[in-house]
């Protein structure tokens, strides 16, 4: 089972990342940030065996948000597997809607919340 974190680095900054140089080589880390975001120093990185990319979006109103939202549904449509987990690793409570938009209209499970090392990866729902 692998995981795929995305993360809103705009929000969370360094502190949201604790955790990464837990998570196993099969998972995914998305660090989204803008061009006013705090830098991410290559160091936060040294010790993690997760797949990390780094994705820069342009500065605006939600911006951030709308690249993160629309990127999480390129990835369930993308990967078609229900073994794969989603975690949106954010303080921001406005992609609870984007969690429940997913599970009732899809049943994939989107877990939220900071740091990465708290956020806890539901199991799959049963299959009716």
């Amino acid at each position: 089972m692998s995981v795929h974190y995305l993360v809103d680095y705009e929000n969370v900054h360094e502190s949201g990342i604790y955790g990464m140089d837990a998570l196993s080589a099969e998972d995914c880390v998305y660090l989204f940030h803008t061009s006013t975001t705090d830098r991410i120093t290559l160091s936060t990185l040294d010790d993690v065996r997760a797949w990390v990319k780094v994705i820069l979006v342009p500065p605006g109103k939600q911006s951030l948000d709308m690249h993160l939202g629309s990127f999480l549904g390129y990835l369930i449509g993308k990967e078609a597997d229900p073994d794969t987990k989603y975690a949106i690793v954010s303080r921001d409570t406005d992609y609870r809607g984007i969690a429940q938009l997913l599970i009732c209209v899809i049943s994939i499970l989107v877990a939220l919340g900071t740091p990465v090392l708290s956020i806890s990866i539901p199991a799959a729902p049963d299959s009716p």
